[in-house]
């Protein structure tokens, strides 16, 4: 100890002074003068020590990050990067440094990056930029920003980068999904309506015309009921690619569903569309060879001009003249084509009798319901039901949902049908409860439409059948599409809170064939996440379907939520998705949608004890 004293003091008369200063008192304890110094020299040395330490634990932390840590002057030099350059980027460390950030960076996205870097937005919110590899390639990363130029400690800009290329390329493939067809590889229903609007706005503007073709291909059903959903499927395909061969590459062609197809001509002062009709029905006309047979396709086509409009009205109108213009030219012989004309009175009164038969169906109790159950998939017991309401039109028999809920939902009467369905499956589910006790009891999954979600009954609505029934409010879930959560995000937020606070469960129903926005699924408060068939039909027949059917899964239980398969047709679908891990589905392979002596059948084993039986 005197020989540290000696070292710290300039003189042995000094030290000598330090040893006979008066007495100091430290943690209530009287020190002599001379130990005092001592003590002091021992904690600063103590805080030296631990600051070194926390140095190091830095330094070490920093090198073994995952993520690419770089600190950059204010001309955006690198004075520091982390070692993790070489994993992510390829470069060596010691190679970047003295080098200018900037260069890293892909030339689209340099401008905005260097504002974003060097500018005065706030340090919280992460920009997503390319970086350049060694072996020439890119990489999709999101970096955040953190200035501390005015740190004397540091005098730089941190930048934290994160390697998101695979989350962008599952976004990418998602999006892709929710976009096109997962079958001919066209544009899908959703691509197809947002590019008919944007041409509509183009046109308004530019004076040019537009026009849109429905097809439907005659007699398909025949060729599935014949030869198999396979063969079918293979046909569809080729009839996309020989669309697509009749058309100039500013024009889309998507397919709609089924065997539907819609075309949408921009530009048409160019091109005659009735000529386009007539190429596209020529060049069906040569027999398609597929797996040994040779098929010969007919078909309707329907052709609407544009009102010179613009907006979701404009759109719609299109598009449904359009489809009432293909249904003119099915209803006058087929493989023909026509064009809409607003003197139609046969096809508009039709819709308009339609209309007032609904109005009539509601009040006359014409609407039925039938029930899909929904199974274990291991066990294939059923777990609950989905009530899906049909129209048993007392002249046209029964009416399937797609062709009147459009119409109900356009009427308004959406509303009251609603709350039909909701108290008939409620009712329902508490007789089917009474008479098949488990625990948990049978659940009832009711669809909630947009505009039953917008509406300010709906709570109440679903409030009462619960009340009326008596049933556990959490065996009820009611199911709602992608689409119609995004229609006003912030009001379907509210209103599903305020059916949560009901205790019913919240699905959302075909997810994946809409938006996939998969930023806002948090924002909802659900608990099922069911998987749109269009990810189920083609799980067994590649990897790519596999993958992404799996990483929806995945998704589904990260976020808490339980997936449900639609559309399960084929035990081979049902095999991948029990390896997926997935636990629950309905379909084709389980049931169809029946009556209520169907589904007691059913759920008592009395059809298939083997498969379905609670």
């Amino acid at each position: 100890m005197r020989a540290l004293l000696w070292s710290l003091a300039p003189m042995p008369a000094l030290l000598l002074a330090y040893l006979l200063a008066p007495p100091t008192v430290v943690g209530g304890v009287a020190l002599a003068g001379g130990f005092f110094v001592v003590y002091v020299v021992l904690r600063t040395v103590r805080l030296l020590r631990c600051q070194e330490l926390a140095n190091r634990r830095f330094e070490s932390l920093v090198h073994n990050a995952s993520d690419l840590v770089t600190l950059i002057d204010a001309e955006t030099k690198i004075v520091f990067i982390s070692p993790s350059a070489e994993r992510i980027l390829g470069f060596a460390p010691d190679a970047l440094e003295g080098t200018s950030f900037v260069e890293l960076i892909h030339p689209d996205h340099a401008a905005r990056a260097v504002e974003f870097i060097l500018g005065e937005k706030g340090d919280d919110s992460p920009i997503e930029i390319g970086l350049r590899r060694a072996d020439g390639g890119w990489l999709d990363t999101e970096t955040l920003r953190t200035n501390l130029l005015h740190d004397e400690s540091v005098q730089g800009i941190v930048l934290n980068t994160r390697d998101i290329t695979e989350r962008k390329a599952f976004l990418n493939q998602l999006e892709h999904h929710a976009f096109y067809d997962s079958l001919t590889g066209l544009a899908n229903r959703a691509l197809f309506r947002d590019r008919v609007k944007h041409a509509l706005s183009q046109a308004r503007r530019s004076s040019n015309a537009v026009a849109a073709l429905f097809l439907d291909v005659d007699d398909f059903k025949v060729v599935n009921d014949t030869y198999g959903h396979a063969l079918g499927d293979a046909l569809l395909t080729a009839i996309g690619g020989r669309l697509k061969s009749c058309l100039r590459g500013g024009d889309t062609v998507s397919r709609f569903g089924g065997d539907e197809f819609a075309i949408l001509l921009e530009e048409s002062t160019d091109i005659a569309p009735v000529e386009v009709a007539d190429r596209i029905m020529r060049a069906l006309e040569a027999p398609f060879r597929i797996d040994g047979h040779e098929l010969h396709v007919r078909a309707s086509i329907g052709v609407a001009y544009a009102n010179g409009q613009e907006g979701d009205a404009a759109t719609d109108e299109l598009l449904r003249n359009a489809d009432v213009a293909m249904y003119v030219a099915k209803n006058q012989g087929k493989g023909r084509c026509e064009v809409y004309q607003p003197t139609t009175h046969k096809t508009l009164m039709s819709q308009v009798q339609l209309r007032t038969d609904l109005q009539r169906a509601l009040e006359n109790g014409e609407f039925v319901l039938h029930y899909q159950p929904l199974v274990t998939l291991e066990t294939r017991r059923v777990f609950g039901l989905e009530a899906l309401v049909r129209w048993a039109h007392p002249e046209r028999g029964l009416i399937p949902p797609l062709d009147f809920i459009p119409l109900a939902e356009e009427s308004g009467l959406i509303i009251p049908i609603g709350r039909w369905v909701l108290r008939t499956a409620c009712t329902e589910a508490r007789r089917l409860q009474n008479l098949y006790p488990k625990d948990p009891p049978l659940s009832m999954s009711v669809n909630l439409s947009a505009r039953q979600l917008q509406s300010p009954a709906i709570v109440a609505d679903v409030r009462d059948a619960i009340e009326e029934s008596g049933i556990e409010p959490s065996s009820l879930t009611l199911e709602v599409t992608e689409s119609a959560m995004m229609k006003n995000i912030d009001l379907s937020v509210l209103r599903l809170r305020e059916l949560r606070d009901l205790r019913v469960r919240i699905a959302i129903d075909d997810f994946g064939a809409g938006y996939s926005s998969l930023g806002y699924i948090r924002q909802f408060p659900v608990d099922i996440l069911k998987v749109d068939k269009s990810f189920i039909d083609r799980i067994d027949e590649g990897e790519d379907e596999l993958a992404l059917a799996a990483a929806i899964i995945d998704m589904a239980k990260v976020l808490n939520l339980r997936p449900v398969a639609e559309g399960v047709e084929r035990v081979e679908q049902l095999e991948r998705l029990l390896e997926l891990g997935c636990d629950s589905g309905q379909g084709y392979y389980f049931a169809r949608p029946g009556s209520q002596a169907d589904v007691e059948s059913h759920i008592s084993g009395e059809r298939n004890p083997d498969a379905l039986a609670v």
